[in-house]
C-alpha cells in the first residue's frame, strides 16, 4: 500500500494548481515600475524662489500672478490656488534684472555679460522673442555685471506700437569685488518694440544712470546719484532717442546717501547712491550722515514755469537745483529720533508723493506741486502711519498710459495697501490697510478698508506687500478680479509679495509676504493658499527619527482599522484578478499613492517614516525697513518622508535688539544631528545643532572692529517640535564642524569646532612658509563629555584644505589651552556659565602632523572627497570565482583629491565646486590629476595623471573604491573613472579557511581604526583601476547606503538634465574583461564595454526633473534591502529605492486577501482531490 501511494502521480487538479503557483511566483519577481505605481514610494516637490517682481493679469478667465523670483525663475502663479501654471528657469548666469508687462507679453530683461530682453507668452510661458543688447564699450571694459532695467511706453489705440526702453550699464568689477553696489561705469539707452522685440533706436548716454522713469508729457527721464550726492539728471526723446536736457549737480559735503534704487515704473539700477523718482520728476534721496532729505528738479530754459522735463525738440540749457531738508524737523518727534536710520520706499505714488521709512513707522511725504517752481522739490509731510513695515500701491481704472502691468494710468485711482505685525510667541498679526491717495491733494483720504491676518510666528514681519485693487461697484456681481470703473465701492485687491519665501493668494483682498508668501481675505482674514518657498534655497539637510505611537487604541478604533484593512486588501485581490470597476481601480490608486500608513506621524518598524531636517538660507529683508527684518536669520523645516509635508517649522534667530546679539544678521552655515536617540529610548527626541555665521563679521574681525562680542551662533532644535532650546554665542568663526562619534549617557553625540587662531610665532615664519595656529572647541562641556573626550583624544585627527594655496594639512589634538567663557542666551539654560545642553566649551591646541604642499603655479585643487564616518561595512573580503577570498583595504582615513592644471581649470576650480559642462575649461595640453592621501600620517597613497583631461571633477568614495567624473575634450565626452585598494599580501586564502580563522590569519587586518603610515601596509596596496564613457556630465555624484551595507551599492549621478540615475557598482567594476572567464562570470564580473549604460528604468526620477539639483543624500532603513534618497536643489524629490530588490520583506502592496483565499481554495481542493482518489483507490481494488 505504501509502495502504491507513494508511486501515485499527482491528481490533475492538484498539478494545474501548483503550476499556477509556480508561474505566480516567477511573474513577482519581474523587475519593473508601472506608471500607476509612480508617486506610491516618492514625491516631488516644485519650487519657485523668493519672488523679486511682480505682475498679475486679472483682466482674462485665467487668474494669474507673473514673477521673477532670486533664482532666475520667471513663472506664473494660478491667483485662485497657488499652483504652478507654467516655470521658465534662466540659469545661474542670466540674472534677472526686472520683470513687467510690456504689451501682450510678459517682458524680462537678464543677463550678466550681456543683456537678453525676453517676451513670454502670458498663457503657456512660451518665448515669443528674445534680443540681445551688448553693454557700451566703455562699460564692456571694466569687466563689470550687467545692470539693467525697463519701462514700457503704452498706446491704447494702436497696442501693436507698444515700446519697451531699457536702461543697460554696467557696474565696476573692482568695487563690485570690494563688496559694494557701484555708479554704472557707462549707460545706453534701447527702445524695442513689444510686438516684435526690434531695436527701435539706441543711445549712449554722457553720463551714467541708475533708474529710468516716463515723465507725465512723455520724456524719458535718467537719473543717476554718486557718492558724492551729485545727482545727474537727463531727458530723452521717447520717439527718437535724442537728448533733450542734460545737468548735473555739484557735489554735496556728506557722502553717504539712504536710498533704495527704484523708478516710477519699474525695477531700478542698484546702486550704492540712487534716488528714487517721483510721478514728477522729482528724485528723492536720504543723506544717512547728515539727516537731510535730498530733493533734486532739472529745470530748463524752455520751460517758462521751470516745471519738470524738457520741451521735446533740441537740446536745451538746463540746471538741476537741489532742496535739502532736516528730517529732524520734518517728521514726528514720537516716531522719528535725530540720528536715526530712514529710507525712501521704491514704491510708486501718484503725483509728487513719496514714501519714507524710518524704524516702526512709514511716512507720505510731498515733493512740491507739479508744475510750480516756487514749490518744486519741497518737501512736506502728508501723513504717518505708525507700526507699518511694508507698503504696496495699485492703480483702479483710467486710461492706460505708461508703465506696464497698469502702472501710471492716467485718470486711475491710486490705493496704497499698509501692513505692520505686532504680537509674539507662536503667532503674529498682521495689520492691513488700504488708502486711496488723490494726486492732487494734500492729504490722503480715509482708509478703505482694514483687515488682519494671524499667521505663525515663524513666518516673521511682511518682507514686502504687492496690492493689485479694483473697484468693485455696491451689490455687483460677477467672478472674481472683475473690475468696475467710475462707482465708488469695496475694494478689493490680489497682490502677491514675493520676498523671503512662501505665497498665498486667491479670492482675496491683499496679498503679502512674510519668510512665507500668503494672502488674506478682505472679510474674513483666512489665509487661502500658500507657497513655502525659503525651501528653494537649502544648504544642509539632516534625517531623523519620529515619535513613538502613544498604545492608546480603543476597541472601535481596532475594528475600524480591521475593516478598512479588510476592505483595502479585497479591493486589491479584485484590481491583481482584473475583476475591479474603473471606480474601485481609481480607488486602489488612491490608496496606493495617498496610503494612511506612510503618511502617519509616527515612527514605523522599517524606518521608512522619517523626519527630514531641512535648513534654509535667509530671505531679504523688507524694502521699507531697509532689509532688517525679523526671521531672515534663515528657516529650519522639518518634513515628512511619507509624502513631504512641512511637520513643523522654526525661524532661527537674525540679530536685533530683540534677539539680544547685535544689529547684524547671522546666516546659517551648518547643521548636525547633535542629539540621535536610539530606538530603545522612545522618550528621548533627536536634537539638531544650527551653526551660524555674522554676515560680514569677517570682514569687520580683519578691519580691527572691537564691539563684535559673538561671531558666531550655534543653536539646538527640537527634532520633534522646533523649538529652539538654546543658543549659544561664539566669538569666533570656525572654520570646520566635525561631529565626533562619541555619544554620552544623554545619547548627546561631542562636536568639534576648528577655530583659526593668532598667528604664530616670527621665528616659525621665518622658516620658509606661515603656519596658523588652530584652536579646536568642544562641546558640550559636561564632565562626562569631557573625560570622554580626554579618553579618545589620541584617536581624534582632522584635515584642512586651502584651494587657494594648494595645501593639505593634518592635525591631531594637542593640549588643553583654556577653558572657553560662556555666553548663552535663551531657552532653557541661556545665559548660564555651567549649565545648559551646550555648557562651557573645552578648548584645545591642534598639533600638526602632516602638510602636502601642491604646486599653485600648475595644479588647482577641483574635488574633495572622503568615506562617510557612519557608513556601514560588511566584510572585508570578496569571494572570488575559484572560491578563495581577496582582502580589500578598508580605511575611513583616505582622502580623494582632484586637481585640474590652470589650462584646464574651470572658473569655479579654485572654490572646490563646479557644475559640469562639456568643454568646462580651457586648452588642450591640460591634465586632471589624481591623488589618494592617509589624513593620519599624510602618505599619498596613489597619483594617477590623466593628460588632456578637463574639470570640473566629482568624486564619491565608499569602502574600498572612489568613482570621478570628467570631461575628455579629445573625444568630447565625458568619462568616468575607478580606483579600487586591495591588500595583495594575503593571496589563495579559501573561503573555508577565512570563515574558521576570520581575522586570526596572519596578516589579515581591517583597516577602519585610525592608523599611522607606518602601520598601514601601503607597499603591499594593490591598484586597480579602469575609466568609462559617460553619456552625460554630472551636477553631483553620490552612493547609496543600507543598514548593513550587505546590499550591492549603487552609484547615484546627478544629470545635468537635472535627474538622478541609479546605477549598479558592478558596472564600475575595474575587473571588467572583454572576455570574462567562468570564474570571472561566477564572481558577477560583466564584460567590459567602454560605455557605461543608462538604461531608462534606472532614472529614479522618473520623469521629474529636479531643478537646479546640487545634491543627493541617501538614508538607510531598518531593511537592509532598502533606502530612503533624497535629491534636492530649487526642487525636492524623495524616494524608497531598493537597490538589490527587496528581499527581506513583503511590500506594502502585497494582497494579503489573495494570498489567503489562494491558500483557502488550495486546501480545499487538497481535501477534496484526497477524497477522490481514496474513492478511486478503492473502486480500482474492488475490481
Amino acid at each position: 500500500m505504501a509502495r502504491l501511494l507513494g508511486a501515485r502521480p499527482l491528481p490533475p487538479l492538484l498539478r494545474v494548481l501548483v503550476a499556477v503557483m509556480v508561474v505566480g511566483a516567477g511573474v513577482a519577481g519581474v523587475r519593473g515600475l508601472y506608471e500607476d505605481q509612480v508617486g506610491t514610494y516618492d514625491w516631488y516637490q516644485q519650487r519657485i524662489g523668493r519672488a523679486r517682481f511682480a505682475s498679475f493679469l486679472t483682466s482674462s478667465q485665467r487668474k494669474r500672478v507673473l514673477v521673477g523670483t532670486d533664482r532666475n525663475v520667471v513663472a506664473a502663479l494660478n491667483l485662485r490656488t497657488g499652483d504652478i501654471a507654467w516655470r521658465r528657469v534662466l540659469g545661474d548666469a542670466d540674472t534677472l534684472h526686472a520683470l513687467d508687462m510690456g504689451g501682450r507679453y510678459l517682458i524680462t530683461v537678464s543677463g550678466t555679460k550681456m543683456a537678453a530682453v525676453r517676451a513670454w507668452a502670458v498663457p503657456d510661458g512660451a518665448l515669443a522673442w528674445e534680443t540681445a543688447l551688448l553693454l557700451p564699450s566703455a562699460a564692456a571694459s571694466t569687466g563689470g555685471a550687467v545692470t539693467a532695467s525697463f519701462i514700457t511706453i503704452s498706446a491704447p489705440d494702436a497696442p501693436s506700437t507698444d515700446r519697451v526702453v531699457v536702461l543697460l550699464g554696467a557696474a565696476s568689477a573692482a568695487a563690485a569685488a570690494a563688496g559694494s553696489n557701484p555708479a554704472a561705469a557707462a549707460s545706453a539707452v534701447h527702445c524695442l518694440s513689444a510686438a516684435t522685440g526690434e531695436v527701435l533706436w539706441s543711445a549712449a548716454l554722457p553720463t551714467p544712470a541708475h533708474s529710468i522713469s516716463l515723465l507725465p508729457h512723455g520724456s524719458i527721464l535718467l537719473t543717476a546719484l554718486s557718492p558724492d550726492l551729485s545727482f545727474s539728471l537727463t531727458t530723452l526723446d521717447a520717439a527718437s532717442g535724442k537728448v533733450t536736457a542734460s545737468a548735473s549737480s555739484p557735489p554735496s559735503s556728506s557722502s553717504s546717501v539712504s536710498s533704495s534704487s527704484s523708478s516710477s515704473s519699474s525695477a531700478p539700477i542698484p546702486g550704492p547712491a540712487a534716488a528714487y523718482v517721483t510721478a514728477t520728476g522729482t528724485a528723492v534721496a536720504v543723506d544717512s550722515v547728515s539727516g537731510n532729505v535730498l530733493t533734486a528738479v532739472l529745470v530748463t530754459s524752455a520751460t517758462a514755469d521751470a516745471t519738470v522735463g524738457a520741451t521735446v525738440g533740441a537740446t536745451t540749457d538746463a540746471t538741476v537745483h537741489v532742496r535739502s531738508t532736516p528730517l529732524a524737523s520734518l517728521l514726528p518727534k514720537e516716531h522719528y529720533q535725530s540720528g536715526s536710520s530712514a529710507t525712501v520706499v521704491p514704491e510708486k505714488a501718484p503725483g509728487s508723493f513719496v514714501w519714507l521709512s524710518v524704524p516702526g513707522a512709514v511716512f507720505l511725504l510731498s515733493a512740491g506741486g507739479a508744475g510750480q517752481a516756487e514749490s518744486a522739490g519741497q518737501m512736506s509731510l502728508v501723513d504717518s502711519f505708525p507700526g507699518v513695515s511694508a507698503v504696496s500701491a495699485s492703480v483702479v481704472g483710467g486710461a492706460a498710459g505708461a508703465g506696464g502691468g497698469g502702472e501710471g494710468r492716467e485718470g486711475g485711482e491710486y490705493h496704497s495697501g499698509l501692513v505692520g505685525s505686532q504680537g509674539g510667541g507662536d503667532s503674529l498679526k498682521f495689520n492691513i490697510k488700504v488708502h486711496q491717495l488723490l494726486p492732487s491733494s494734500s492729504s490722503s483720504s480715509a482708509s478703505l478698508l482694514s483687515d488682519s491676518v494671524t499667521v505663525p510666528s515663524h513666518r516673521g514681519p511682511p518682507a514686502q506687500v504687492f496690492l493689485n485693487a479694483y473697484a468693485r461697484a455696491a451689490g455687483a456681481g460677477g467672478r472674481d478680479g472683475a473690475r468696475v470703473r467710475g462707482q465708488e465701492g469695496r475694494v478689493r485687491g490680489r497682490r502677491v509679495r514675493l520676498g523671503s519665501g512662501c505665497w498665498w493668494s486667491g479670492r482675496m483682498t491683499h496679498c503679502l509676504c512674510c519668510s512665507s508668501l500668503f494672502v488674506s481675505n478682505g472679510t474674513k482674514g483666512e489665509v487661502v493658499w500658500e507657497r513655502e518657498e525659503a525651501l528653494a534655497s537649502v544648504v544642509a539637510v539632516s534625517v531623523a527619527e519620529l515619535p513613538e505611537e502613544e498604545e492608546e487604541l480603543s476597541v472601535a478604533a481596532v475594528e475600524h482599522d480591521l475593516y478598512e484593512w479588510a476592505h483595502t486588501h479585497l479591493l486589491r485581490a479584485k484590481a491583481s484578478l482584473n475583476l475591479a470597476s474603473a471606480d474601485e481601480q481609481a480607488l486602489v490608486h488612491r490608496l496606493r499613492t495617498a496610503s494612511p500608513e506612510k503618511v502617519r506621524p509616527f515612527r514605523d518598524r522599517n524606518g521608512f517614516r522619517r523626519i527630514l531636517l531641512l535648513l534654509t538660507a535667509p530671505g531679504g529683508g523688507n524694502r521699507a525697513s531697509g532689509g532688517n527684518s525679523r526671521g531672515s536669520g534663515g528657516k529650519l523645516f522639518a518634513l515628512h518622508s511619507g509624502d513631504g509635508r512641512v511637520l513643523w517649522a522654526a525661524a532661527l534667530p537674525s540679530g536685533g535688539s530683540a534677539g539680544g546679539w547685535g544689529a547684524s544678521v547671522f546666516s546659517p552655515e551648518a547643521m548636525v544631528l547633535w542629539r540621535d536617540p536610539h530606538r530603545m529610548s522612545p522618550d528621548q527626541t533627536p536634537e539638531a545643532l544650527v551653526l551660524q555665521i555674522r554676515q560680514q563679521a569677517q570682514k569687520q574681525q580683519e578691519g580691527g572692529d572691537t564691539e563684535i562680542a559673538h561671531v558666531a551662533l550655534m543653536n539646538i532644535v527640537n527634532g520633534h517640535t522646533g523649538d529652539v532650546l538654546e543658543t549659544k554665542g561664539l566669538p569666533f568663526i570656525p572654520r570646520l564642524v566635525v561631529p565626533l562619534p562619541l555619544v554620552g549617557k544623554d545619547e548627546r553625540r561631542l562636536v568639534m569646532l576648528v577655530e583659526k587662531g593668532e598667528k604664530e610665532a616670527e621665528d616659525r615664519k621665518e622658516r620658509g612658509w606661515y603656519q596658523p595656529v588652530l584652536h579646536v572647541h568642544v562641546f558640550p562641556g559636561t564632565e562626562e563629555a569631557r573625560g570622554l573626550f580626554e579618553g579618545h583624544k589620541k584617536e581624534v585627527f582632522f584635515y584642512l584644505v586651502d584651494a587657494v594655496t594648494g595645501a593639505v594639512e593634518g592635525y591631531s589634538i594637542g593640549e588643553r589651552v583654556e577653558e572657553e567663557g560662556s555666553s548663552g542666551s535663551g531657552g532653557s539654560g541661556g545665559g548660564r556659565d555651567d549649565g545648559g545642553r551646550l555648557g562651557r566649551g573645552v578648548v584645545y591646541g591642534a598639533v600638526l602632523v602632516w602638510r602636502v604642499v601642491l604646486p599653485a603655479d600648475s595644479e588647482v585643487i577641483s574635488a574633495v572627497a572622503a568615506p562617510k564616518r557612519e557608513e556601514s561595512q560588511n566584510t572585508q573580503v570578496r569571494v572570488l570565482g575559484d572560491r578563495s577570498v581577496q582582502f580589500k583595504l578598508l580605511s575611513k582615513n583616505l582622502l580623494f583629491l582632484a586637481t585640474t592644471t590652470p589650462a584646464a581649470a574651470p572658473a569655479s576650480a579654485a572654490g572646490g565646486t563646479g557644475t559640469g559642462g562639456a568643454g568646462e575649461g580651457g586648452e588642450e595640453g591640460g591634465a586632471v590629476v589624481v591623488y589618494l592621501i592617509d589624513t593620519v600620517g599624510g602618505a599619498v597613497v596613489e597619483r594617477v595623471v590623466h593628460k588632456g583631461m578637463q574639470g570640473p571633477v566629482l568624486a564619491v568614495m565608499a569602502e574600498n573604491w572612489v568613482v570621478y567624473h570628467y570631461f575628455n575634450p579629445a573625444a568630447s565626452r565625458h568619462e568616468v573613472s575607478t580606483i579600487e585598494l586591495l591588500d595583495s599580501s594575503l593571496k589563495d586564502v579559501p573561503v573555508i579557511e577565512y570563515l574558521k580563522y576570520g581575522l586570526s590569519i596572519p596578516g589579515a587586518s581591517n583597516l577602519t581604526a585610525p592608523l599611522s603610515a607606518e602601520e598601514i601596509p601601503w607597499e603591499r596596496v594593490k591598484r586597480l583601476r579602469q575609466s568609462y564613457y559617460f553619456p552625460y556630465a554630472l551636477k553631483c555624484i553620490s552612493v547609496t547606503s543600507t543598514l548593513a551595507g550587505i546590499t550591492n551599492k549603487h552609484v547615484l549621478f546627478g544629470t545635468a538634465l537635472d535627474q538622478v540615475l541609479a546605477l549598479d557598482r558592478r558596472f564600475l567594476d575595474p575587473r571588467r574583461v572583454p572576455e570574462p572567464s567562468q570564474q570571472d562570470k561566477e564572481a558577477g564580473i560583466m564584460p567590459y564595454s567602454d560605455s557605461l549604460p543608462a538604461p531608462g528604468q534606472a532614472y529614479l526620477t522618473h520623469r521629474y526633473r529636479v531643478e537646479g539639483l546640487k545634491h543627493i543624500i541617501s538614508v538607510p532603513t531598518r531593511l537592509e534591502s532598502t533606502t530612503l534618497v533624497l535629491s534636492y536643489g530649487m526642487d525636492v524629490f524623495f524616494v524608497r529605492t531598493a537597490p538589490s530588490r527587496v528581499f527581506d520583506s513583503l511590500g506594502e502592496d502585497f494582497s494579503f486577501a489573495l494570498l489567503l483565499g489562494t491558500i483557502a481554495v488550495l486546501s480545499i481542493a487538497i481535501l477534496v482531490t484526497f477524497g477522490l482518489s481514496r474513492k478511486q483507490e478503492l473502486k480500482q481494488r474492488w475490481k
